[in-house]
């Protein structure tokens, strides 16, 4: 052989054995073998599986070649399986349980274990991604712009969103927002300071894999607003403040991005209809108007809360 064995080959031998495998440990010609030397050396011990050793990864790849044709019909590759402190026994016992375990997935092949291959030095083909559902218990933060076309312009939001998921692709949530800076608005009667306030429900469909690292969700909901101006009038009209509240029922769709097991990045839209309009006005003449209909786009993290 070329390389060396790691030191846990024997103790693996021992162990594939003992779960009913008939295991042989042989070393291929090059270093990494490649996809026709796999199938060659299944056909010349007559076995259906292969494993090949990364041990400079602390992992492994898993062949399963078709006994009919001896050409490999599944390729997994899984690094970082193990620590190489650990003892050997641990180790062997870790590869044959993720062996077993891949093989249940899969339709029982005919013929026993194939010889296993020692690997040290590169992978060629990474490791498939690792699904990430979404917590049950999530919490959102994050900026958003609001706009409706009346008078008023843009709006700047800080967002915040509880949300629950009730099934695999369901989840309910309790979404509330707020102005950091409050909007001016003139007009020849004087001048307001708005803020504006919304708090509500809203219930999201995954549309797309939920366990995906990119996911499409889609919602309804409907928000309580509160509009309040603080009026500074220009002589002879007098200064008043005023509240408007409206209900706002909206459609909405998002973006989710996995960035890790307990984080992830949303982009959102969503269009909403103020009822009634909200209108403001000076000195009994309308200057303004909000909510028809009411545009609103951000971006927010996602921490999961039971991770």
């Amino acid at each position: 052989m070329e390389k060396s064995e790691p030191v846990f080959l024997p103790r693996l031998l021992a162990e594939l054995s003992a779960a009913g495998f008939d295991a042989a440990g042989i070393a291929p010609s090059a270093f990494p073998p490649d996809r026709a030397e796999i199938e060659a050396l299944s056909q010349r011990e007559n076995a259906t599986v292969e494993l090949v050793l990364v041990e400079s990864e602390q992992g492994l790849e898993i062949w399963i070649v078709n006994p009919s044709t001896w050409k490999a019909s599944f390729h997994e590759v899984i690094l970082r399986l193990y620590e190489p402190d650990q003892p050997p026994e641990t180790i062997a016992i870790r590869i044959v349980e993720t062996l077993r375990a891949r093989l249940m997935e899969l339709p029982s092949p005919q013929g026993g274990i194939a010889p296993i291959a020692h690997r040290p030095d590169r992978v060629t083909e990474g490791a498939p991604p690792t699904p990430t559902r979404p917590g049950r218990f999530t919490l959102a933060l994050g900026g958003a712009g609001a706009y409706s076309a009346g008078g008023i312009g843009a709006m700047g939001q800080v967002d915040v969103s509880l949300a629950y998921r009730i099934g695999s692709r369901l989840h309910l949530a309790i979404d509330g927002a707020l102005t950091p800076v409050r909007t001016k608005l003139s007009a020849p009667e004087g001048q307001a300071s708005l803020g504006w306030y919304m708090a509500g429900l809203s219930l999201g469909f995954c549309a797309s894999d939920p366990a995906a690292p990119i996911r499409f969700q889609s919602g309804a909901g409907v928000w309580l607003s509160l509009m309040t101006l603080s009026g500074q009038a220009t002589a002879p009209y007098v200064s008043s403040n005023a509240t408007l509240a409206s209900v706002i029922p909206h459609v909405d769709a998002s973006l989710h991005i996995s960035l890790t097991a307990s984080l992830g990045l949303i982009a959102g839209l969503s269009m909403g209809v103020s009822l009634p309009e909200e209108s403001v006005q000076f000195a009994g003449r309308q200057v303004a108007t909000w909510g028809r209909p009411l545009w609103m786009g951000g971006l927010a993290l996602e921490f999961a809360l039971d991770r």
